[in-house]
């Protein structure tokens, strides 16, 4: 399916629009972080930049980052936000230069592979494409390694869907799913009271279910190369 609304173009942007469509998202994203150094407590601004990074790489997904950073005295909200604006960030920098991006060394690459293997999965799930939109939605929503916006970007555009359309499924899909998490593990951190060690064998299992959902990602994109 064509790519519409200028994700591919036949003439590469000159020097200032490709400066601005580069910039804004990296602008973004220090807005963000400058917003939290300024009004959050040090410590708080800590976890919170923590768990972030977390998200972004392996093994951590936001079914991780977000308990923990609520099991470490963050407010529920604040975990469920900041992954959320994560998502909506690096979705909006792919977006807007999705043309670039696989010619940038070492992260290209690693594109080219999520574009593969998005591909491949499209193949295996028919609906996908028929329901494109609710589809990236729901991605973006589940649990999975690493960012849902950079994969929901990369299927919506493999999918055809313009790029407002792709931006507004994966805001939507980081907000319900991040926002979801955080509502039921404070509901249950908090239906545990003031038992620390029942407290600290929850988080060990979130934290071990995580690294055991990465190794047998690992295994399996092994075992099919």
């Amino acid at each position: 399916m064509p790519a519409p609304d200028g994700w591919d173009t036949q003439r590469a942007p000159d020097f200032r629009s490709r400066l601005f469509l580069f910039g804004l998202p990296i602008f973004v994203i220090g807005m963000h972080i400058a917003i939290l150094f300024l009004f959050l407590p040090y410590e708080q601004f800590l976890v919170l930049m923590g768990i972030t990074v977390a998200y972004i790489l392996p093994p951590a997904g936001k079914e991780t980052a977000i308990p923990v950073g609520i099991a470490l005295g963050l407010p529920w909200w604040l975990p469920a936000i900041a992954i959320s604006l994560v998502d909506c960030e690096l979705g909006l920098f792919m977006v807007l230069n999705y043309d670039l991006i696989e010619k940038i060394p070492l992260f290209g690459r690693w594109i080219a592979t999520l574009r593969v293997k998005a591909g491949e999965f499209v193949g295996k799930h028919p609906w996908f494409s028929r329901a494109a939109f609710s589809g990236i939605v729901i991605l973006v929503m589940s649990p999975v390694l690493g960012s849902g916006g950079i994969r929901g970007s990369i299927i919506g555009r493999m999918l055809g869907l313009s790029k407002g359309a792709v931006l507004l499924a994966i805001a939507i899909g980081a907000f319900a799913g991040s926002f979801g998490i955080a509502l039921g593990f404070r509901y249950v951190w908090s239906a545990l009271g003031t038992d620390t060690p029942l407290k600290a064998a929850v988080l060990g299992v979130v934290v071990a279910a995580a690294i055991a959902g990465y190794l047998i990602y690992r295994y399996k994109k092994k075992k099919s190369s």
